[in-house]
């Protein structure tokens, strides 16, 4: 699971450094660190030298870890989308419209009871969302002002 958290902040990141992707999965230096080398050694991410820092390492995903991240997501959101079938409409709409508004808010960076909400579980809000808009029959209903 943390490697797919991890595989996922690099995609949609873009490349970090091995601190930021820690400081992003609110690990540990070096449980980031095995973590990355796992990934590595299944060759889903590639390190480089970063062009400002020469101490410093960027990560980032390569065309494997792109596709395995397409398919994870691909399978969330199938999956999710079987959950939210099996709801009421209105009920399903009512979910969709709080889970937009916990996606919005944890993307912009909005604290949860003192601890910060990483981007990786932010798109896990935006996957869920957009799972369930397509199942609602009017995307406006999604908009919560």
């Amino acid at each position: 699971v943390t490697q797919c958290y991890a595989l996922d902040s690099l995609v949609r990141g873009g490349l970090l450094t091995l601190n930021q992707l820690a400081a992003e999965l609110f690990l540990d230096k070096s449980t980031a660190s095995r973590v990355v080398d796992a990934l590595e050694r299944k060759r889903y991410l590639r390190r480089r030298p970063h062009p400002e820092d020469g101490r410093a390492i960027l990560l980032e995903p390569t065309a494997a870890g792109r596709r395995l991240h397409e398919r994870i997501e691909h399978d969330i959101i199938a999956a999710e989308k079987t959950l939210l079938a099996e709801l009421e409409p209105e009920v399903r709409e009512a979910t969709t419209r709080l889970i937009a508004r916990l996606a919005r808010a944890a993307a912009s960076g909005a604290k949860v009871r003192g601890s910060g909400v990483s981007r990786s579980r932010a798109s896990d809000l935006h996957q869920y969302t957009a799972a369930a808009r397509t199942l609602t029959p009017d995307p406006r209903s999604l908009i919560v002002d």
